[in-house]
């Protein structure tokens, strides 16, 4: 059954356009993340080095962190930061979620 919600053809087509993401942040692996804002900022937040085991979970740990963080109000480049401390404690450890670490692993390194 379920709500009908409306047609399609009744929206209004974003203010952005195609324009983008307004703070993207790009994960490059063992290489790190790559900031860009709105504002003119580009940075490139450099990855910790391990020892990297199964990467099986790295990018869903990267996401979730990163939108905790995001959630909980943190700048951008320290958001980013924390996701990819996430990841890389994800990628030492074997399988999806036995590698996911918590916030206090996270927070530890």
């Amino acid at each position: 059954m379920g709500r009908t919600i409306g047609d399609q053809r009744e929206r209004k087509p974003s203010s952005r356009g195609s324009a983008g993401p307004e703070r993207p942040a790009a994960p490059l692996g063992a290489s790190g993340s790559f900031v860009a804002t709105s504002d003119g900022v580009r940075e490139k937040v450099p990855a910790l080095r391990v020892e990297a085991v199964d990467a099986t979970a790295a990018g869903d740990s990267y996401s979730g962190a990163l939108a905790v963080a995001l959630a909980e109000g943190r700048a951008l480049t320290e958001a980013v930061a924390f996701a990819s401390k996430a990841a890389s404690l994800s990628v030492q450890k074997f399988g999806a979620q036995p590698s996911l670490p918590t916030r206090e692993e996270i927070e530890n390194v």
